[in-house]
């Protein structure tokens, strides 16, 4: 895991164009914030298949743009945000951009929690 990992550079020169399998890429990164990875939201993702646990535990995440990802092949978005909040399990992940994604080839879904706005009292 990256528990001390506090900002990545480069991020936007990887090339994922063949990649199938981006399991737990951030799983536990607690030190990334929003500005960390403002580079991965032109990620070629077409060929991904498997994204799970992709940003599990990533708990300062708040505001990301993955609207540009195409995730028409991926068939695993299990646990991809789940425990992204803080150490109770309460999300802080409000936006990630993904209203428009294509679930299609989905198969597994389980426990993916889906960023919400937080209730205004």
């Amino acid at each position: 895991y990256c528990y001390a990992l506090e900002t990545l550079e480069g991020l936007e020169n990887w090339n994922l164009s063949s990649m199938k399998n981006l399991c737990g890429m951030f799983q536990r990164c607690t030190g990334l914030r929003d500005d960390d990875i403002v580079h991965i939201q032109n990620w070629d993702t077409s060929t991904v298949e498997d994204i799970s646990w992709f940003f599990k535990g990533a708990k300062n995440l708040v505001n990301i743009d993955l609207s540009n990802w195409d995730t028409g092949n991926v068939k695993n978005f299990n646990s991809m945000f789940s425990s992204s909040g803080s150490n109770t399990g309460d999300m802080k992940l409000v936006s990630a951009g993904f209203e428009n994604w294509d679930t299609s080839s989905a198969t597994t879904m389980d426990a993916t929690r889906r960023p919400t706005v937080p209730n205004s009292a």
